[in-house]
C-alpha cells in the first residue's frame, strides 16, 4: 500500500495574513482607480456580514451566502482578480506574518503538502500562490457567467462544509489527517484542529485559546 502523505492546513485571515484580505484589496482597488465609487459602495455592504461572521453573531453558512450575494453583477477576474494581483504585487510580503512564513518553509522543506483553507473568495487569494509555496487553496467560489458574478455560491469552506472539503481533499491526495497539521486563529476552526494529529493555534481568540490550553495544543503568538 502506498504510504500516505502529510499536509499542513492553514487558515488565511489572521493566521497567514494580517487583517481581512477582502477589505484591504477592495480599499486598495478604490484608492487606485481599479473600482469606481458605485462598485465600492456595493462592496462596502459586505462589512456588516463580515462582522457577524467574524464574531460568530449568526450562523456562518447562512451569513457567508448572504455576504457573497452582494457581489452579484461585479466582474470577477477583470475587477476582483486584477485588484488582488496588483495589491499583492504592491505589498509583497508586508501583510504576511514572518513566523508563519518560516513555518510554511519548514513544511515545504519536509515535503508536506501545504493547503490554505479560507472563506475568502477565490479571486482575492489565488495570487498569493505566486508569493508563497502553496500547493492548494480551498476557497469560496461564486458562479460566474460571461465573467460576471451571479448570486450562486458553488463552494463555501465554512462550518461542516470546511471539514467535508478537507476530508475529500485528503482522500483524493492520499493524505493522513492523523499525521497532518492545522493552523488557525479562530474558534470556528476547532473541528478542523481536532481532526488532525498536530493542532497549532496562532494568536487565538479568547475562546480558541481556552480550548487550546485545555487540549494541550501548541500556541504561537504571531508577530
Amino acid at each position: 500500500m502506498k504510504k500516505k502523505k502529510i499536509a499542513a492546513f492553514f487558515d488565511f485571515d489572521g493566521t497567514i495574513y494580517k487583517g481581512l484580505v477582502a477589505f484591504d484589496i477592495f480599499t486598495f482597488a478604490f484608492r487606485n482607480g481599479i473600482m469606481n465609487l458605485s462598485e465600492m459602495l456595493t462592496l462596502s455592504k459586505l462589512s456588516y456580514y463580515y462582522v457577524l461572521d467574524k464574531f460568530n453573531l449568526a450562523e456562518r453558512i447562512s451569513i457567508n451566502k448572504r455576504l457573497y450575494k452582494k457581489i452579484k453583477g461585479l466582474k470577477s477576474e477583470e475587477l476582483v482578480g486584477s485588484a488582488s494581483e496588483k495589491f499583492f504585487l504592491h505589498n509583497k510580503y508586508k501583510k504576511f506574518y514572518p513566523d508563519i512564513m518560516g513555518i510554511i518553509g519548514w513544511h515545504a522543506k519536509n515535503g508536506h503538502r501545504i493547503v490554505v483553507v479560507t472563506s475568502a473568495i477565490k479571486e482575492t487569494v489565488n495570487p498569493v500562490k505566486k508569493l508563497i509555496k502553496i500547493d492548494e487553496i480551498i476557497s469560496t467560489e461564486v458562479e460566474t457567467k460571461n465573467g460576471i458574478y451571479t448570486d450562486t455560491v458553488k463552494i463555501l469552506p465554512v462550518g461542516q462544509n470546511r471539514i467535508d472539503l478537507i476530508k475529500n481533499y485528503c482522500k483524493k491526495h492520499n493524505i493522513d489527517l492523523r499525521r497532518s497539521y492545522a493552523y488557525s486563529d479562530h474558534f470556528s476552526d476547532i473541528p478542523l484542529l481536532e481532526s488532525v494529529g498536530n493542532a497549532i493555534v496562532t494568536s487565538p481568540d479568547r475562546r480558541l485559546r481556552a480550548h487550546a490550553v485545555k487540549e494541550g495544543w501548541k500556541i504561537i503568538e504571531n508577530r
